[in-house]
């Protein structure tokens, strides 16, 4: 069987497009278990925080989360990871007290429910009013 040619460009086209598809290229878009965003945002210049927030993009296993914050190799002493009483994607850390001026990072790691382990840094600035 012959096809013209604007048929067989048809074809084509629609045999790449499925590629993606078949070989699990598409896979981003479904929902994985990460970090949505945080507070402070990733590079941030922010007053001195009164707590760390982080936001999931699927609750995560329990007691699974583990939130350190940084000054340089210092480890600054926070409270521990509290999940949000109304959602429960969503984890707050009490810093506890006023942080300095100058840079920090805050190190965290979390599971998903399928054991599905996820790390990542945030840097930010803390610059005094």
């Amino acid at each position: 069987m012959r096809f013209s040619r604007p048929a067989a460009a048809f074809l084509a086209g629609c045999a790449l497009l499925l590629v993606p598809f078949l070989t699990g290229a598409l896979d981003h878009l479904a929902v994985h278990f990460s970090l949505s965003r945080s507070e402070p945002a990733p590079e941030a210049t922010v007053s001195p925080p009164e707590e760390l927030r982080l936001w999931f993009t699927q609750a995560p296993q329990e007691n699974s989360i583990s939130v350190r914050l940084m000054a340089g190799d210092a480890v600054v002493e926070t409270g521990p990871a509290i999940p949000d009483s109304e959602d429960d994607k969503v984890y707050s850390v009490a810093v506890g007290r006023t942080l300095e001026e100058g840079g920090y990072t805050i190190a965290w790691r979390a599971m998903a429910a399928d054991g599905h382990v996820v790390r990542g840094e945030i840097p930010f600035m803390v610059q005094l009013p």
